[in-house]
């Protein structure tokens, strides 16, 4: 039988030996853990290296470890995680505002072709930009309540499909009510 050695962990024991270092460590445990610690605060760097080779390298491993955890401890990390929201409330709003920004700033300025501005009237001010739909939405199937950051993370994964402009909000309401923008009727006026 072969050895494989993983920290202080050692698989391939008889069970005896197995069972008399899981008591072991059950007594001894709050020692370990100190001294573990201790360890990884000390060769901090080395250890996150080790880390990052060893779940490169054992992928499929690492993801039925991380599945099994998860299955077990899962009321567990749903509280971890409320706790960590609830203590992170205002550094997790402000990521997320920078991110939405940030994903606004992209996707605006890739259908504006440069500068953010409204492809009616030419206003430039990102507060009152939004994306439109060029022939609805029921061409891509969105619902009524699909917009906002939804819609910026739906059109990035789907590497930015035509069919979208941008507008203000006075010429996207203004095409939604009567069909067109009354920026449009005065061009057309002037053109005439």
């Amino acid at each position: 039988m072969s050895i494989e050695s993983m920290g202080r962990f050692v698989y391939g024991l008889d069970p005896k030996k197995r069972e008399q270092k899981r008591q072991d460590y059950i007594k001894h445990r709050e020692a370990y853990l100190r001294r573990a610690n201790k360890h990884y605060l000390k060769n901090r760097q080395s250890c996150i290296d080790r880390a990052a080779i060893w779940n490169k390298a054992n992928k499929k491993r690492r993801n039925k470890i991380l599945l099994k955890y998860n299955n077990t401890n899962h009321s567990r990390i749903l509280e971890m995680r409320a706790k960590t929201r609830e203590r992170d409330r205002d550094k997790i709003n402000e990521y997320s505002r920078l991110w939405h920004k940030a994903k606004k700033i992209e996707v605006y300025s890739f259908y504006s072709k440069g500068i953010p501005k409204c492809a009616c009237c030419n206003i430039q001010e990102i507060e009152f930009l939004t994306i439109d739909h060029i022939e609805g939405r029921k061409k891509f199937g969105h619902k009524r309540g699909f917009s906002g950051s939804k819609l910026l993370k739906w059109i990035i994964d789907n590497h930015f499909p035509e069919g979208f402009q941008i507008l203000c909000w006075n010429c996207n309401a203004a095409k939604g009510l009567f069909g067109n923008c009354p920026h449009r009727k005065k061009m057309e006026v002037v053109k005439s």
